[in-house]
């Protein structure tokens, strides 16, 4: 019998053995494929602890942009029905290129997003909608400490109604695709940015990221490495 994990995500991430996997991988130090760590990149605009520090946050997570965020599975739920469940919603769907993808500062962190106005943005708001909607079932309501931990600004009804019923604030309307590349900055990291940002450009593949498969992430125990185990692909 297979074990149940404390958590699973819907995440996109894209192949480990691809261009952008293995830029992901060495960015954050650590592969969420096999779970093994990398040796990091080097960048004139941040020594190697600092790295490691800015970047241990999203390590835990793996390389990813998160469509369905973590959740316990509902009683009489198992990881084996969610996958058949993912790959009958998205077994037709056509694989695409992502707009170009740029780091930039997202409030206090670094992420990869894409390029505003492009029509292929709507395409994966459309896709993590489904993630949120039509997986529900397998979600666990979430407990006290768990909507503690997701606090949202009280006089933001729309945040507090999104995580309330799909158990997290940043879904459907308030969705933004994105790939974190570090953890809080504080405020005159932020500021001083740009030299980072600048070495991050010119580590990015040169080649577009393809949007061609949803993933299952697990984390096994509360607090330990989440670890891609479920690649369901789209049609090439």
């Amino acid at each position: 019998m297979t074990h149940a994990p404390y958590r699973c995500a819907i995440y996109f991430a894209p192949d480990p053995r691809g261009e952008w996997g293995r830029f992901g991988s060495t960015w954050l130090g650590r592969c969420a494929a096999d779970g093994l760590p990398r040796v990091p990149f080097e960048v004139r605009s941040a020594g190697a602890p600092e790295l490691e520090r800015m970047t241990a946050a999203p390590r835990r997570y793996g390389f990813h942009a998160t469509l369905k965020p973590p959740f316990r599975l509902a009683d009489g739920k198992d990881r084996e029905s969610l996958v058949q469940a993912l790959r009958a919603e998205f077994e037709t769907v056509e694989a695409f290129d992502l707009p170009p993808l740029e780091p930039r500062c997202l409030g206090d962190f670094i992420a990869l997003v894409p390029a505003d106005g492009h029509p292929r943005n709507e395409d994966v708001a459309v896709i993590a909608a489904r993630c949120v909607t039509a997986f529900d079932a397998w979600r666990a309501p979430l407990t006290e400490a768990e909507i503690a931990r997701r606090a949202v600004d009280p006089a933001d009804a729309r945040a507090s109604e999104l995580m309330l019923r799909w158990g997290y604030p940043s879904v459907l309307d308030r969705f933004r695709f994105h790939l974190s590349l570090t953890g809080a900055l504080d405020a005159g990291e932020v500021v001083r940015s740009g030299p980072l940002l600048e070495d991050i450009a010119r580590l990015l593949p040169a080649v577009p990221m393809r949007f061609d498969a949803v993933c299952l992430f697990e984390e096994a125990q509360p607090g330990h490495p989440l670890r891609l185990v479920e690649r369901i692909g789209f049609r090439p």
